[in-house]
């Protein structure tokens, strides 16, 4: 079975559409061709050859996108919608550097753009770092830890001997782990920050030790 279907069935008025469109390319035609292509999608929202011609002769950037994004929700494994996908996902970057990360699939990143139009994006190629960048796991629980520490300093020092070290544990774990060179800054300053807090939780435990002798 064909991994993209064609979508020549028999008795199907959308590939004399598709046809009709491509002959309105070729002429140079791209508003009647964008309006047959349109057509043949909605005759059938799930072909692939019409998102595909309903991208290539959208009128906006943000119109192609929209469409491929409908054909990467589909067939996540369409390289030719996968490159076309990322050729105008470098153009949006360039006219509004801004692409916010919302989740992902096995196959599929879904960010959000500055003007607000959400996407699928395949996950076959490296994406631009989404802004603002999620923060890993390790590094949201390493900033509680600090955090905890900070407020436990005021107990004589004993939060922050005791929470100082977990943070300091989720930082080195995290600089081992990620690739990402804006995490590992992070990760040192954890570590830094961990130590600095340690000292000085010693240093008030020690103060009431002595006071207490």
């Amino acid at each position: 079975m064909d991994k993209f279907p064609d979508s020549a069935s028999p008795g199907s008025p959308v590939p004399q559409a598709l046809e009709e469109a491509a002959q309105a390319v070729r002429s140079g035609d791209l508003q009647r061709a964008h309006q047959l292509s349109v057509k043949a999608s909605q005759i059938d929202p799930q072909d692939p050859k019409a998102l595909l011609l309903c991208a290539e002769t959208a009128p906006t950037l943000e119109e192609a996108l929209t469409y491929l994004s409908r054909l990467n929700a589909l067939q996540p494994e369409n390289p030719e919608a996968q490159q076309k996908t990322y050729h105008l996902l470098q153009q949006l970057l360039k006219k509004d550097p801004f692409l916010l990360y919302l989740d992902e699939t096995d196959h599929l990143y879904h960010v959000r753009s500055g003007e607000k139009l959400s996407l699928a994006v395949p996950k076959d190629r490296s994406l631009p770092e989404a802004y603002p960048a999620r923060r890993p796991a390790q590094l949201q629980r390493a900033f509680r830890w600090l955090w905890m520490a900070f407020l436990g300093l005021p107990l004589a020092g004993l939060g922050a001997i005791l929470f100082t070290p977990l943070a300091a544990a989720e930082g080195i774990g995290l600089y081992f782990k990620t690739s990402s060179k804006t995490n590992r800054i992070y990760s040192l300053m954890v570590v830094l920050l961990s130590g600095g807090l340690w000292l000085i939780g010693l240093l008030l435990a020690v103060i009431l030790l002595v006071h207490l002798v």
